[in-house]
């Protein structure tokens, strides 16, 4: 049986709107529901989500998920 190295890779995104930790679960549980999200990291004060991942992220289907939490990405 071979054994294949999972690739990783980090999304940095800015997140207009959070405000408390609350807010940070909402995005953490949107984003971590995403095929392939690994880990969700989020900065409140700075307004900064690191997703990691086992590949690409569609951007079109992560700003479906933080604006289903109640948020926006800020290009």
């Amino acid at each position: 049986m071979e054994l294949r190295e999972e690739t990783v890779v980090q999304h940095a995104y800015t997140v207009k709107g959070m405000t408390c930790q609350h807010c940070a679960a909402a995005v953490t549980e949107e984003l971590g529901a995403l095929v392939g999200v690994r880990n969700v990291d989020v900065d409140v004060d700075a307004g900064r989500v690191i997703v990691t991942s086992t590949g690409p992220l569609d951007t079109i289907s992560v700003a479906a998920a933080v604006k289903e939490a109640g948020y926006e990405i800020v290009c």
